[in-house]
């Protein structure tokens, strides 16, 4: 199945080669970032995926940082959402 999906994306590459290259990564990493959009628990995503969490969350996931922040502090100090 792997040997099958891959000359997808080798296809896909000589069919469109002014597009950016597709790789089965994009597909994990979109998978993870809904996942911790959802508000999964990244360990049990990575999990249910098959990677470490670590690396899930160093490579896969779309984070934007600053969001993060607030958020950590807005728990810290029970400013909820504002």
């Amino acid at each position: 199945m792997y040997h099958w999906i891959e000359t997808l994306f080798t296809d896909h590459r000589k069919s469109f080669p002014d597009r950016p290259r597709l790789t089965s990564h994009m597909f994990r990493k979109r998978a993870f970032t809904m996942a911790w959009e959802k508000g999964i628990d990244a360990r049990h995503a990575s999990i249910a995926y098959g990677c470490n969490v670590d690396t899930l969350m160093r490579h896969y996931i779309k984070l934007d940082e600053q969001q993060v922040t607030d958020d950590v502090f807005g728990k810290m100090h029970d400013l909820g959402d504002k």
